[in-house]
């Protein structure tokens, strides 16, 4: 009886038990932070290609006197959203899209898109696929150059 009464009151070994237990939780925590940074990363990356193919369709890129101002084609805005995007590799990117207003439409603007698939990882357990779609429109002036 002696015996178990000393090792009730004995207290040697608690510390490695709670941080047996509060370490995976911990763990698990700064990892969630981890890929919440690397999402923000790859949120910025979308904007900064935004951004720069939004520029990009706005410009003038081939003035003539006859025809006046051509802008780029959308062959031309992609690849400049492609030039321009970044993130870790830890996701990938869909292909970036440039949409043209209808005919109908009163002033002429394209809508730009990018999406960046990241899958999630809890280091346990896999997450859900996080999507990031982001879409600007511009409008533009002149037509495509042919």
């Amino acid at each position: 009886m002696r015996i178990g009464c000393d090792l009730l009151r004995d207290e040697r070994g608690g510390a490695m038990v709670e941080t047996a237990l509060a370490l995976p939780i911990l763990l698990t925590m700064i990892w969630g932070i981890v890929q919440f940074g690397l999402a923000m990363h790859a949120n910025n990356g979308i904007q900064n290609a935004l951004g720069e193919g939004a520029r990009y369709a706005t410009l003038c890129v081939n003035p003539t006197l006859v025809n006046g101002c051509r802008r780029p084609t959308d062959a031309q805005i992609i690849a400049r959203i492609k030039e321009r995007r970044f993130s870790s590799t830890y996701g990938s990117f869909d292909e970036p899209t440039v949409t043209p207003s209808p005919s109908t439409a009163t002033m002429p603007y394209v809508d730009l898109q990018v999406v960046y698939r990241m899958p999630t990882s809890l280091i346990f357990v896999n997450g859900p696929v996080m999507v990031f779609t982001r879409t600007k429109r511009v409008y533009v002036t002149g037509s495509p150059t042919p």
